[in-house]
């Protein structure tokens, strides 16, 4: 074998083990998990167009990226959307500045029976810290009426539910029925084998280039 057929393949090794790296830290990552959850048994509390808007707070408990929250919806009215807003907190717990939004049209939500529905939140990629305050608020467009489930007193601790008043929002009594996952992905780690695999195919690739510099060179020498 001559020295370029033999270079041919190092290359074609030198990719396959990037490669292999690559798909194996790529299988590493997790699903979204469960993290933050109100799964009491509900009362109701009705919410009307945008003359009404309501929210919770919560802690995260997972790093992460947050992938949705499901929120428990009774029924619904009207042709319109339900979106649902993330936002940091003030010290009060209540919403502060805008972070990701998610909107499910009320006929998508299919609202037939009492159930979780989710509000997708992976295309935001927003990544979440563990013990990092947020809330979400539901904001309805017009001519949209639905119920959503929520208990009083509160059954939830790690997080407050608000309701808009004229000058901003101002926290209640009770806490709303919901459930948030995050995709701990984002934290894992690159496994000891994946780096060597990597690191391998990289330094066969230095070679490589190594080898065509000096060909190169004398070539035109």
């Amino acid at each position: 074998m001559d020295l370029g057929s033999f270079f041919r393949r190092l290359a074609l090794v030198s990719f396959a083990l990037c490669g292999l790296a690559v798909i194996e830290m790529d299988a590493a990552k997790a699903s979204p998990v469960l993290d933050q959850q109100d799964g009491s048994s509900p009362g109701f509390y009705p919410i009307d167009s945008t003359s009404q808007l309501i929210g919770q707070s919560f802690k995260v408990g997972i790093a992460g990226q947050l992938d949705s929250i499901d929120v428990y919806f009774t029924n619904s009215t009207g042709n319109g959307n339900v979106t649902l807003d993330i936002y940091s907190v003030n010290s009060q717990g209540l919403p502060s500045s805008l972070l990701a939004d998610s909107s499910n049209s009320v006929s998508a939500l299919g609202l037939t029976a009492n159930s979780f529905y989710a509000f997708n939140l992976a295309p935001s990629d927003l990544t979440v810290s563990a013990g990092e305050q947020l809330a979400f608020l539901l904001v309805p467009s017009s001519a949209t009426t639905f119920s959503i489930g929520a208990t009083s007193p509160a059954t939830y601790a790690g997080g407050v539910f608000f309701q808009n008043v004229p000058r901003g929002y101002k926290a209640d009594t009770g806490s709303l029925l919901f459930q948030t996952y995050v995709d701990p992905s984002l934290t894992v780690t690159p496994v000891p084998q994946s780096l060597s695999l990597m690191a391998g195919g990289l330094g066969l690739i230095g070679v490589l280039a190594l080898y065509r510099q000096r060909r190169s060179n004398l070539s035109h020498g």
